[in-house]
C-alpha cells in the first residue's frame, strides 16, 4: 500500500490511522529489502510511537539500509520513544540492533539516555562503544566525562582517540555555556 503525502495536519491525522500503520508494520516483516526499507521510512514520518515495537526489531534486520531507515525512522518519532530504546539497549544480544539503538540514542539527545550510554562504553563490542562515545560527545552531557577520561586513558587506538574527542566536545559545550566540570570544582 503506498503511503500519499498531503499538505496539514489532516494529512498527518489520516496517516496515523490504523489503516495506513497495520499495512506498513506489515511491510515491515515483507521479504523484500526494498519494501521494508520503505516501510520503516513511512512509519517515521507519521511519526506514530505505536511503531517504536516494530521499528526495534528491524535494527535487527539482515539488510543494512533497513536497519538504516529504521533507526532514522524512530529518531523522526521523537523523545516519546527514549524508554523502549533504552530497555532494548539493556536486554539484547544482537551487535546489530545495540549499535543502532545507541546511534539513535544520541541523535535523539534526550538526558535519560546518558546513563544507558555510559553503561554502553563498557560493551564487549568495540564499535557499539564507539557508537556510544559518539553519541555522549554529541549530546555533551558532563556526567560522561568520567568514564570518557577511563577510555582515554585505558583505551586502544580508535577507541581512545574518540573518547579524546567526546571530551574535546563535552568540554567546549561547558565553556560556552558557562558549566563547570568536576574537576573544575574539586579545585575550588
Amino acid at each position: 500500500a503506498a503511503l500519499r503525502r498531503t499538505k496539514g495536519s489532516e494529512s498527518r491525522k489520516a496517516a496515523s490511522d490504523v489503516s495506513t500503520i497495520d499495512p506498513l508494520l506489515a511491510a515491515l516483516r515483507d521479504s523484500e529489502p526494498l519494501v521494508r526499507r520503505s516501510a520503516a521510512q513511512a512509519l517515521g514520518k507519521i511519526g506514530n510511537a505505536r511503531s517504536t515495537k516494530a521499528l526495534i526489531t528491524a535494527l535487527g534486520d539482515s539488510n543494512l539500509s533497513v536497519r538504516w531507515a529504521a533507526a532514522y525512522a524512530l529518531i523522526e518519532i521523537g523523545t516519546t520513544i527514549i524508554e523502549p530504546l533504552i530497555a532494548t539497549l539493556h536486554s539484547t544480544s544482537n551487535e546489530n540492533v545495540r549499535w543502532y539503538t545507541v546511534w539513535a540514542l544520541g541523535k535523539i539527545g534526550d538526558a535519560r539516555a546518558i546513563e544507558p550510554l555510559i553503561s554502553a562504553l563498557r560493551d564487549s563490542k568495540w564499535s557499539v562503544k564507539l557508537i556510544a562515545i559518539e553519541a555522549l560527545g554529541q549530546i555533551g552531557d558532563q556526567r560522561a566525562l568520567l568514564e570518557l577520561e577511563r577510555l582515554a586513558r585505558e583505551g586502544r587506538g580508535k577507541v581512545a582517540n574518540a573518547a579524546q574527542q567526546a571530551i574535546a566536545r563535552i568540554r567546549q559545550r561547558m565553556a560556552q555555556s558557562g558549566e563547570s566540570s568536576f574537576d573544575d570544582a574539586a579545585k575550588e
